[in-house]
């Protein structure tokens, strides 16, 4: 059977979808992603603290690309549809806000280079659905348990395992790029400067992009992750356990620490202060 199959039939038993409604969901879903990543380009996008300013145009337009146009389109794409999150946009939490930019980035970059049809990228989707509910399983999509590596990292493996099979890759390949992706984003802490899922958060989704499709060409080339994917989800899952709180969602360690980051966040609760006064004073 394909490699979603067994994600339709679970859909099935645990919630009583058919195969029709699943599809017309993910076709949703897609439409969404695709207008987050426009939405990032082309609209306005500065967040009320004022720590996400159109950075995605201005890595789009940019003249010099480090590696290929559809290497700086990736990034600018996974930075654009984070963006539309953080400036209180719509986006498809795949599989969570703060990851919100990576499997629009690397699958609307998928799709032009390769001009595959919706249908290859609504299957892709659900093999990925099928990688999170895995995790979600044995780890943790939520970085207050796990850190970053249970958002990013989590959106990371899905997007690698649905470049993978989209491409036609093998099933030992799919999770080959799964369990590569997961070594490469272990033990990524959640840091949020001032609380608010913008600085690292946009531009660990533009990273997490790139590692995604590394990971996926690295798997097609028939390399092997050596550590079984189950293992290395069994690690993420121990790392998660094992991280201080202050590392998990808090804003009390890593960069949210540093002493710009509570300087931000002073200014952010001041700012959100003077909003209320002038509520109230209406």
């Amino acid at each position: 059977m394909p490699l979603y199959q067994p994600v339709l039939d679970y859909e099935w038993e645990q919630k009583g979808h058919d195969a029709s409604m699943v599809w017309e969901g993910l076709q949703k879903a897609w439409d969404v992603m695709k207008d987050a990543v426009r939405t990032g380009l082309e609209e306005e996008m500065t967040s009320r603290s004022g720590m996400i300013n159109n950075g995605a145009k201005r890595v789009y337009q940019h003249p010099v690309s480090v590696l290929s146009p559809d290497f700086q389109k990736l990034i600018s794409r996974a930075l654009a549809a984070k963006e539309v999150n953080s400036c209180m946009g719509r986006v498809v939490a795949a599989p969570t806000a703060g990851a919100s930019g990576i499997l629009p980035g690397t699958l609307v970059t998928l799709q032009e280079i390769h001009q595959m049809p919706d249908r290859s990228i609504l299957e892709a989707m659900l093999v990925g659905a099928g990688i999170a509910l895995i995790i979600e399983q044995k780890a943790s999509l939520a970085g207050a348990v796990g850190g970053c590596q249970a958002e990013t990292g989590s959106a990371a493996a899905m997007a690698s395992g649905a470049i993978v099979y989209a491409l036609g890759g093998s099933v030992q390949q799919v999770f080959n790029a799964v369990a590569i992706t997961i070594q490469c984003m272990l033990g990524l802490v959640c840091d949020p400067v001032a609380g608010l899922v913008e600085v690292p958060c946009v531009v660990r989704n533009a990273s997490a992009a790139a590692i995604a499709n590394s990971s996926a060409q690295i798997a097609l080339a028939d390399v092997d992750a050596v550590i079984p994917v189950d293992e290395c989800v069994d690690a993420m899952g121990e790392i998660g356990q094992s991280m201080e709180d202050r590392y998990k969602e808090t804003a009390m360690g890593g960069l949210a620490a540093t002493l710009t980051g509570k300087q931000i966040a002073k200014r952010v609760l001041l700012h959100a202060i003077e909003l209320l006064d002038s509520e109230e004073d209406k």
